[in-house]
């Protein structure tokens, strides 16, 4: 298994749900499950990488997500 973070910068929201049908449908023949859990550019784009991290709210919404499938 691998567990990923990427951030796209300055997308619309159905922009977002692009990203996730073309990675749904190019892993379709894998266990994949992939979220949309902030659509701003808040904690991350900043030169330094180490400053890209993610926020509490960040995590919380992802944390929601995933218990209310």
């Amino acid at each position: 298994m691998a567990r990923f973070v990427m951030d796209i910068a300055n997308l619309s929201h159905v922009e977002c749900e692009d990203v996730l049908a073309v990675l749904g449908n190019y892993y379709n023949d894998k266990v994949i499950s992939i979220r949309c859990i902030d659509e701003t550019n808040e904690n991350q784009f900043y030169a330094n990488g180490h400053n890209n991290v993610l926020s509490d709210e960040q995590i919380e919404n992802f944390r929601q997500i995933v218990l209310n499938e």
